[in-house]
């Protein structure tokens, strides 16, 4: 049976009669395996994206496609405006960030083609998985006619944003589980968007630790939870989080844990004291 669940009605009530909230910790009984902990980068200025406009021709339609997706906050409905209406629904930037050092030549109409020199990419935990093919990629973006206007037919399921952007606007963390004997706290390093750090750790603590991990580490958030809503902050920096879900039967030793890891994961965002 699936229901909305408090974090801090559904754990803390095991573990705190007294309190209705946790406390960002600095030290605690459990030994962390690398505490090193990022600083928050100052608010950016707003980058709005420049949406079609009439008479573009399909190489300056995908270059104002690539340039979209440098809006910030980061944004991709923009975007998404330049694809073909029936490619709009399947194109997902979510699934990876491609990072390039800098952007070569963009050539052809039917199939637009643009060099990308020094590419990297990082996976959809935000997982940093080195260099995109031998580094100097090429992608081709199929062109089709609708009405007056070129439009994309088919586009990479990723973010395609040059490095010097992604530096500006995510921020290294880690995602908290623990070792098999549940004393060490053991860090999977990823990268966040800066202007919503608490909802995608969250977001990332609920799923599975990587393919690479599995076998290393434990987690104590019960699976098949999923984040209802975002985190909200107070102004006291205290932040909500609700999940929905069955946790099914928890421990008061096993939901402690999950608390040290929400608790250390979310000591990463310097707006969070308290959630």
């Amino acid at each position: 049976m699936r229901r909305v669940l408090l974090l801090v009605a559904a754990l803390l009530m095991m573990l705190l009669a007294t309190t209705a909230c946790v406390g960002v910790p600095d030290t605690g009984p459990i030994v962390s395996a690398d505490d090193q902990v990022p600083t928050q980068p100052e608010a950016d200025v707003e980058r709005r994206a420049q949406r079609p406009q009439e008479g573009q021709s399909a190489q300056e339609v995908v270059t104002a496609f690539l340039q979209a997706m440098t809006a910030y906050p980061v944004r991709t409905d923009v975007a998404r405006q330049f694809l073909a209406t029936d490619a709009r629904a399947g194109w997902d930037p979510l699934q990876k960030v491609i990072t390039y050092e800098g952007r070569g030549s963009t050539i052809g109409s039917g199939v637009v083609k643009v060099d990308f020199l020094g590419a990297h990419w990082i996976d959809s935990r935000g997982t940093w998985r080195g260099q995109r093919g031998e580094g100097d990629i090429r992608l081709r973006f199929p062109i089709v006619q609708e009405g007056d206007a070129f439009r994309i037919a088919s586009a990479p399921n990723a973010l395609v944003v040059p490095d010097d952007w992604f530096q500006d606007h995510y921020a290294p963390a880690s995602i908290y589980y623990l070792d098999p004997t549940a004393r060490i706290l053991v860090p999977e390093p990823v990268s966040v968007p800066t202007e919503q750090v608490a909802a995608v750790l969250v977001d990332r603590l609920l799923d599975e630790p990587s393919p690479a991990l599995k076998d290393v580490v434990r987690s104590f958030v019960p699976p098949d939870l999923t984040l209802a809503l975002s985190v909200p902050l107070s102004e006291d920096g205290s932040a909500t989080i609700t999940l929905e879900g069955d946790p099914g039967p928890l421990t008061p030793e096993a939901a402690k844990l999950m608390v040290y890891q929400f608790a250390w994961t979310l000591r990463q965002d310097e707006r969070v004291s308290t959630f």
